[in-house]
């Protein structure tokens, strides 16, 4: 007969699907559904035929609610997609790769013919919000803790307990927008177990050299940390005031946002000085073995002393984690001369946690983090050496005298004029 659309009046939907089955191109809908509330398949019912071209009397639907037409925005629509596409399955297995199972790296691999393993991540400020608040003479840093956790995390992976010794070669700049590739290595093990490890990076947007970061010795069966800070606050320990402590911080270049404002209290006895520290809002502990956001707060108790400039860490050595996944830590920093600390991190408990043996600063300069900015690494791709010609105006009545006469003046003012063979 023609007839395209079905509107089926029943129980249910079945003869709905039959018709759909039988009629081409038919529009069929149901006004009832078990699994429906009465009134909400009705409604949908008739938007269904409102799509499909049947008119339907909206005034008598909507009359005595009070709803009115409005007009549509005049700004044109703007569709863009933002499912993920099917490929795109985040699976890094699918690339060959192994899940570094780690919030800072991606994924790992062992080199075919050896036994060096890459670790692989991405540093971005918006996919890991928290990074943005290390801010170090006006830019984002890597905190030198975040090598830490990286060595530590790649130990881990290839049974080498210890971080022997790290050095910080240059600072790890993070962009504004987008993100760098990182890459951590390490190399096969020697006679002792012991081995190389080393951090790199790149921008992510330029196909360029990597930059190394970091160089260090993992080693293997460390002992645990030893030590007990049980008894707390220590006995005969003086509190140290923390009012506006973050904010004489500024004055100096180190400006901290909240994921780095981690510490509570503080304790000075002789040498050392205790402090109490909390991971604050977007410092999940979890999947870390020290968020470097809590090891940083430990070390901030470094400038509770006069600072002047802004140090970063510089070498570490014996890094040892006994307790992976702390969130609230108690820490003593024991000064070892010039610009060098031994780092002791407990639990809430006084149980141990993380050992430093030593760790060296040195001051840092705003020239240094420029250098070491890896966004801006390829900028000078874009420059190339040229020479210009120059017109330069010789009076011709200058005479040629001999050097001293002419370096004394008079002959040709404001020109110095270099003398070639016996031209």
């Amino acid at each position: 007969a023609g007839v395209r659309t079905f509107v089926e009046v029943g129980p249910d939907a079945a003869l709905t699907s039959m018709v759909e089955q039988i009629v081409d191109d038919a529009v069929a809908v149901p006004a009832a559904r078990r699994s429906q509330e009465g009134t909400y398949a009705v409604v949908t019912a008739l938007a269904g035929l409102h799509a499909n071209g049947i008119a339907v009397d909206w005034a008598a639907f909507f009359a005595g609610t009070g709803a009115r037409l409005t007009d549509l925005p005049t700004y044109p629509f703007q569709r863009q997609r933002y499912w993920l596409l099917e490929e795109s399955s985040g699976d890094v297995t699918e690339a060959g790769l192994d899940a570094a199972e780690h919030p800072l790296l991606g994924a790992t691999v062992t080199l075919a013919g050896s036994q060096d393993v890459v670790l692989t991540g991405r540093l971005s400020v918006q996919t890991q919000p928290w990074l943005a608040d290390h801010r170090i003479l006006d830019r984002v840093l890597l905190a030198g803790t975040g090598f830490v956790e990286l060595a530590l995390r790649a130990g881990d992976q290839v049974g080498c307990e210890t971080v022997e010794e790290l050095t910080i070669q240059a600072p790890l700049v993070l962009p504004e927008h987008g993100g760098v590739q990182v890459q951590v290595v390490v190399g096969a093990p020697d006679e002792a177990g012991g081995r190389p490890v080393s951090v790199h990076s790149r921008a992510e947007d330029a196909d360029g050299p990597w930059t190394p970061h970091a160089t260090g010795r993992l080693v293997p069966e460390a002992p645990m940390p030893s030590f007990d800070l049980s008894a707390w606050p220590p006995p005969g320990a003086e509190p140290v005031s923390l009012d506006g402590f973050y904010d004489g911080l500024v004055d100096v270049g180190l400006d901290y946002g909240p994921t780095f404002m981690g510490l509570r209290n503080a304790w000075r006895l002789g040498d050392d000085i205790y402090s109490e520290i909390a991971a604050p809002e977007g410092a999940e502990a979890g999947g870390y073995g020290m968020h470097p956001a809590l090891l940083d707060a430990a070390l901030h108790t470094v400038a509770l002393t006069d600072v002047e400039e802004a140090a970063l860490p510089f070498a570490w050595s014996n890094i040892t984690l006994g307790v992976a996944g702390a969130s609230s830590l108690r820490a003593r920093v024991t000064s070892a001369g010039d610009n060098e600390v031994a780092v002791s991190v407990a639990d809430d408990c006084g149980r141990p946690v993380l050992s430093v043996g030593s760790l060296v600063s040195r001051t840092v300069s705003s020239g240094q983090l420029a250098a070491s900015d890896v966004s801006s690494a390829f900028h000078d791709s874009l420059f190339r050496l040229e020479w210009r010609p120059v017109s330069v105006s010789v009076p011709s009545s200058l005479d040629w005298k001999s050097w001293e006469e002419v370096f004394e003046g008079g002959s040709a003012p404001g020109v110095v004029v270099l003398r070639v063979g016996g031209e």
